[in-house]
């Protein structure tokens, strides 16, 4: 249960970092963008299947 809070606000935090218009002018801050994004997801899905 600690992993799963830590993940998630871990990819909270990335996700509200690169949401930010000044962090999108490349395209490797939408690449972590969405990469937090599935790593929220991930957490999320193997924390209730196991």
């Amino acid at each position: 249960m600690f992993l799963f809070v830590v993940g998630l606000l871990n990819s909270l935090i990335a996700y509200l970092i690169f949401h930010h218009p000044n962090c999108r002018q490349t395209g490797s801050a939408m690449y972590l963008q969405v990469s937090s994004i599935f790593s929220g997801l991930a957490i999320s899905t193997l924390t209730t299947k196991f």
